[in-house]
């Protein structure tokens, strides 16, 4: 904590930890250790509905920090936000189109926008941005949805499985067999609008 503090030169520090819940168990301990200390301010962000260790879920049980609720973004914002990024108006039904997939999360809207970028399915038309193909995901969107796929246990996977191929299953009927586990890669989940990173 001196050796930080000394390197300052008297500036205020800031200690951002993004999907804090993924800390180890050295990792956690440091960062409460540093709020507790006052050596940095600590801005700390934990996905909801996801276990953070227990040094970051004290961080606001023992008031080190205040606990903020992130709501997803709305469709208004998700618009102006795409303007912004795209640097013209955006068409309303390709709006509606990101709205609805990325479901209020900053991040997947962000790798949607790349993609679409990337593979020429987002075009300025004529002063007018709009989407000329299907979306589809880039190859960072890819990755973190395998990743969260990938923490789920057999059970919790199974309905999105089912979901993903399509196939009508009621209740009591097994799931697909696991080799179709191999296509999750190529589909673009709708996430949960909880986890929300600078864009």
């Amino acid at each position: 904590m001196a050796a930080l503090a000394d390197r300052s030169d008297g500036r205020d520090l800031l200690l951002f930890g993004d999907d804090a819940h993924l800390l180890d168990d050295a990792s956690a301990p440091l960062v409460h250790q540093v709020a507790a200390s006052g050596a940095a301010t600590v801005l700390a962000a934990v996905t909801s509905g996801e276990v953070a260790p227990d040094p970051v879920v004290a961080l606001w049980k023992d008031e080190l920090a205040e606990r903020i609720e992130l709501d997803g973004l709305a469709a208004d914002a998700i618009t102006e936000l795409l303007s912004a990024v795209v640097g013209g108006p955006i068409d309303s039904a390709t709006a509606a189109q990101f709205t609805e997939r990325c479901q209020g999360n900053a991040l997947f809207l962000r790798e949607l926008v790349v993609g679409a970028l990337d593979d020429g399915s987002l075009v300025d038309d004529g002063g007018i941005w709009r989407l000329v193909d299907d979306l589809s995901p880039s190859a960072r969107l890819v990755e973190i949805v395998e990743g969260r796929l990938g923490r789920l246990d057999d059970e919790e996977a199974a309905p999105l499985e089912r979901g993903g191929h399509g196939e009508p299953h009621g209740p009591g009927q097994p799931p697909p067999p696991r080799r179709a586990q191999a296509g999750r890669s190529g589909r673009t989940a709708r996430p949960s609008a909880a986890t929300h990173r600078a864009w």
